[in-house]
């Protein structure tokens, strides 16, 4: 398992002497990206200080948040091309049809 990726992440957080905790535990960056962090994590992962607890939460998050947003761009151009369809039906075909 590739942990350089997650050893630079801690370390860049201050919180380094945490990696083999996680890597035992399984976690790496696409994890933590795709899933988060959660309470149940931090028991998991021997984390009991708060501000780290913390500190851990708001970052994964930030990591998270990139898939959010485009997740949020995808379901956007969706719902938008959806709506085109339904006014170009109800406006250009209805009235053709109707005529």
């Amino acid at each position: 398992m590739e942990t350089g990726g997650l050893s630079q992440w801690l370390n860049s957080l201050g919180l380094g002497e945490y990696e083999y905790n996680f890597v035992a535990q399984g976690y790496d960056l696409e994890v933590i990206t795709s899933m988060g962090l959660e309470a149940q994590d931090f028991e998991c992962l021997g984390i009991v200080k708060r501000g780290h607890m913390k500190k851990l939460k708001y970052e994964s998050l930030k990591l998270k948040g990139l898939l959010f947003f485009i997740s949020f761009l995808l379901l956007f151009f969706y719902v938008l091309l959806f709506y085109s369809y339904l006014f170009i039906y109800f406006f250009f075909l209805k009235r053709i049809t109707i005529k």
